[in-house]
């Protein structure tokens, strides 16, 4: 089971604090939250106040070469439903992924 990193000092322009060396041996996980808060806010419905799509891309590239896995909270509304924002970033980011799956998949320990 991933050892979850609590650091996550979130700073200007995306820039996040990292605790953890590149291609750490140790398993952890990276809790970030797409909107400043871990349940629903205001921020949810403007997109102006998430993380940017760039944020998100720098994000997943620096946890996988620290073999680090990525915890994105959405904080859903009372209802369960996200935000037209915040879905519109995970389709993005979905699509990033899936045309760079395999390059994401393929980074491995090198000794």
């Amino acid at each position: 089971m991933p050892q979850t990193q609590y650091d996550i000092t979130q700073q200007p322009n995306d820039k996040v604090k990292w605790l953890v060396d590149v291609r750490s041996r140790q398993v952890w996980q990276k809790c970030m939250t797409v909107g400043g808060a871990w349940g629903y806010s205001s921020a949810m419905e403007d997109s102006s106040r998430l993380i940017s799509f760039a944020g998100i891309k720098r994000m997943l590239a620096d946890v996988t070469v620290r073999n680090m896995s990525l915890l994105l909270n959405v904080g859903p509304d009372r209802h369960g439903v996200i935000s037209q924002p915040v879905a519109h970033l995970l389709q993005q980011t979905g699509e990033w992924l899936k045309l760079r799956s395999e390059a994401m998949i393929a980074v491995d320990m090198i000794d």
